[in-house]
């Protein structure tokens, strides 16, 4: 039994990341044993908690602070290794695993300062490409023994940078959701069409986007629909609090708080999504390594449109499953071509379906991931 210490700069639950590892450990078919390490103040460390994970708090109360504030950033870092040291002593812990920058940071300290042997795995999730980044990641790569890729798209940014291709590998994400749906018939025909954006309140998921093209859809929509436009998600940390507010203000601005509703955070996300039409992803964040809520929504039917950043094309199909549009324009005529066109809905709906059936299967996915965590590789790098 390997002993795998897992290093988190978030405690959220609703996080794609987070959500990947709650089925990373429900699959773990190798008998690993895990701890977590992470900040105070969230809801996550009570998820970890059931699944047996032994959870310790350390660094920043709220979360591990990034590029915006390096002395605080620096001085969270040595906080953060200092507690993961006793951790893995008096744990005896055998592998790292890695979430972010920051928490990689921590582990490749770890095992340059005081533990050789300890393996470090880094489950890439956000994939820079600014030249800080890559002259960081250039010098630490050595030290990394395992990196885990969701998509081509991160697997060829990563093996760009210079790493060794044995040891890197491209595992996407998935759902557990495509096991519970096998069975699922998708239901089209009720009076309001709904359309949802899924993620934390952040500038990055695009929610002021949303609001926007939701704007745009209603005033040029030539057919006679009842729309219903829902934000699921709340805020993670104090500081998008800023941004919640603009939404809420340009929610007001074009009079639309009986079409658009903040939702917050809902739990059973599967349950939710059976009522759901269509889902928008209005990420403009070109680091996005994969995008999490596009395979949930797939395992129930739902037609995916998205900006076209990162990764997100990687699982789209353009015109198959949904479409990626490059720009707001675009996204607005295709978004109303779809809501037009039910037949049309529940043809890519269905071919959704398919893809997250073949692709992103939790079981065959996680237990490979597993097997990396436990030191055992397979063929498929």
């Amino acid at each position: 039994m390997k002993k795998i210490l897992i290093l988190f700069e978030y405690n959220i639950k609703n996080g794609g990341a987070q959500k990947s590892i709650i089925e990373i450990i429900k699959n773990n078919t190798e008998d690993n044993k895990f701890y977590s390490l992470m900040p105070l103040y969230g809801d996550y460390s009570s998820y970890l908690n059931e699944l047996g994970v032994e959870t310790y708090y350390g660094g920043s109360k709220e979360y591990w602070p990034g590029k915006e504030n390096i002395l605080k950033f620096l001085l969270n870092l040595f906080q953060v290794i200092k507690k993961s040291k006793k951790i893995i002593k008096e744990n005896k812990i055998d592998t790292v695993y890695c979430t972010m920058l920051p928490s990689l940071l921590v582990g490749v300290a770890n095992k340059l300062l005081f533990f050789k042997n300890i393996k470090i795995v880094w489950h890439d999730r956000v994939t820079e490409n600014s030249k800080v980044f890559i002259l960081i990641f250039k010098l630490i790569s050595k030290r990394i023994d395992t990196i885990i890729t969701t998509t081509p798209y991160g697997y060829n940014k990563i093996a760009g940078y210079g790493y060794n291709k044995e040891k890197l590998y491209m595992i996407p994400n998935s759902t557990d959701f495509c096991n519970e749906n096998i069975s699922y018939v998708k239901k089209i025909n009720h009076d309001n069409l709904k359309i949802a954006l899924i993620g934390r309140i952040n500038p990055l998921k695009g929610q002021v986007e949303f609001v926007e093209i939701a704007n745009n859809i209603i005033n040029r929509i030539k057919k006679d629909i009842n729309l219903e436009f829902e934000i699921v998600g709340d805020i993670g940390i104090k500081k998008d609090e800023e941004y919640l507010n603009k939404i809420k203000n340009l929610i007001r601005l074009y009079s639309l708080e009986n079409q658009i509703k903040l939702k917050g955070n809902i739990d059973n996300i599967n349950l939710y999504l059976k009522d759901i039409d269509i889902l928008f992803c209005t990420t403009g964040y070109p680091g996005e390594s994969f995008g999490r809520v596009v395979i949930e929504a797939f395992s129930n039917k739902i037609p995916v449109i998205a900006l076209n950043y990162g990764a997100i094309s990687n699982i789209i199909d353009d015109g198959e499953n949904g479409y990626l549009a490059n720009d707001i324009e675009t996204f607005v005529t295709r978004s109303i071509d779809l809501i037009e066109n039910k037949e049309l809905r529940q043809k890519m709906g269905e071919r959704a379906f398919k893809k997250v059936m073949i692709k992103y299967n939790s079981k065959i996915n996680n237990e490979k991931i597993n097997k990396l965590l436990s030191g055992n590789n397979f063929m498929e790098n």
